[in-house]
């Protein structure tokens, strides 16, 4: 056994020794370098996606930086992870998903002006430096007031509704291009470690993991995500997505905030085990966290979703649909067994239509929920079934009659406009807590208000 141990040792220790460290410079770097320093960084994308990386190795991008198009993390080994992350100073790298459309824009008369050289759908059009939103329209015909946009995939252009010429109606204009299937692709690709990036601006999902395990998405920024078509005029895009077959993925610290579907979700048809998602707070999507699973004869075990806060579920640009469900739990009808399912010690504060949904009444059991936060003026507590035939439930009905929450209350949370709590929040000792650590919007790390009792979960 000593001789094995020695021998793991010996093979462990060339990647600790040799694990490489490339750095990427969107201003001053030069892509004919090698990227080993950063006075050698390199500049684009292209360089990252290409590198010949190996485990333990990392790619660092350059804060204050801005990078368009679409990272495709490589994966790692039990040996080592792959990290992408930052360094130097300032605000989180920016990893955008779009094309800036500022000039380009033909008259085609009667208010339409067209922009050409689109390759994809374009899914969603951040006005301003996202003061505002285009809204979509899928025929031609339907554009008649301004900000409302069409894609023509048969000709690929861009087709908008505006009084005089966009370039000088808008101080910026992004379109978010809806790439297969995210700024950030982690395709069949494990031991990886996505940290300290700001994505934003994807027509499709901002970070996205397929078939992959042991996967950290920790300190990220994801917004202004979604809104391409999916299957014909079905729209969607989340900002951060665990599909497939998944095991071992924390998701932790990130803010998350302005996607057409679900800020967080894991989903599919596969076998998923020992999923965290902790610590974020989400904003303005119209799921704030969102399940299903379709997998016959698959497992899911060991998902906890805890110390979230989760903030105005439909009050985002997302919410301009046919089919409205502003909701901070939205649980679809799933298939699979389901073992061990734990939301616990969030806040969930407004939604426009639901606190939670459980589309399938014999889903409610598969969950525990409890020692929550629940803030909520607008919509009713909870529901379940479809939108046009299902039950809703007053608080204290939903607590009689489902059987969730039993410690959970009924109060507004005092949130900081940071969203850490205030010293006299009702949440502070109560068995329910924002999070162990609070965080502001650049991520910065500070004490907690007061002491937070988290009720059955300790943080590790």
């Amino acid at each position: 056994m000593k001789k094995l141990i020695v021998l793991v040792l010996l093979m462990c220790a060339p990647l600790h020794c040799f694990a490489a460290t490339y750095y990427v410079d969107s201003i001053n770097g030069d892509d004919s370098q090698d990227g080993s320093t950063s006075i050698k960084a390199w500049k684009t994308m292209g360089n990252v996606n290409d590198a010949p990386i190996k485990p333990g190795d990392s790619i660092l991008f350059k804060r204050g930086g801005v990078w368009r198009g679409q990272l495709k993390p490589r994966g790692g080994s039990f040996l080592g992870r792959i990290n992408y992350g930052a360094y130097g100073d300032g605000e989180k790298p920016k990893l955008l998903g779009s094309v800036n459309a500022n000039d380009g824009w033909s008259d085609l008369g009667k208010n339409i002006w067209q922009h050409t050289g689109f390759s994809v759908d374009v899914g969603n059009i951040i006005f301003d430096n996202e003061k505002s939103c285009g809204i979509k329209v899928s025929t031609e015909r339907e554009l008649n007031s301004q900000g409302k946009f069409w894609y023509d995939l048969k000709n690929r252009t861009l087709k908008i509704y505006s009084i005089g010429n966009p370039s000088d109606i808008y101080s910026s204009i992004e379109c978010a291009l809806n790439i297969n299937y995210a700024v950030c692709e982690i395709a069949d690709s494990s031991y990886v470690n996505i940290n300290s990036l700001d994505i934003r601006y994807g027509g499709s999902h901002g970070i996205h993991s397929y078939n992959a395990h042991n996967i950290v998405i920790s300190d990220c920024k994801v917004s202004f995500c979604g809104g391409g078509y999916q299957i014909d005029t079905i729209r969607y895009g989340n900002g951060i997505e665990i599909n497939g077959n998944a095991n071992n993925i924390v998701v932790e610290d990130n803010i998350v905030s302005d996607c057409y579907d679900s800020g967080i979700t894991n989903q599919g048809d596969g076998n998923q085990t020992n999923i965290k998602i902790l610590n974020n707070i989400v904003i303005n999507c119209e799921y704030s966290y969102e399940f299903w699973n379709s997998g016959v004869g698959k497992i899911v075990s060991n998902i906890l979703v805890v110390n979230n806060t989760f903030l105005n579920a439909g009050e985002g640009w997302g919410h301009l649909r046919a089919y409205k469900s502003g909701t901070h739990f939205m649980f679809f009808n799933t298939i699979a067994l389901i073992k061990d399912f734990q939301f616990k010690n969030n806040i969930l504060y407004e939604a426009t239509e639901y606190s939670v949904r459980w589309q399938n009444a014999s889903n409610v059991k598969d969950v525990i929920s409890d020692y929550n936060c629940f803030y909520q003026t607008k919509g009713c507590y909870a529901w379940v079934g479809q939108t046009d035939k299902g039950v809703s439930y007053n608080w204290a009905d939903y607590i009689s009659d489902l059987g969730q929450d039993s410690n959970s209350i009924d109060q507004d949370p005092l949130l900081n406009v940071d969203f850490t709590l205030k010293s006299n929040s009702p949440c502070i000792n109560k068995g329910i807590g924002l999070a162990l650590i609070t965080r502001d919007f650049v991520g910065t790390k500070r004490p907690q208000e007061g002491k937070v009792d988290i009720g059955a979960f300790e943080r590790k």
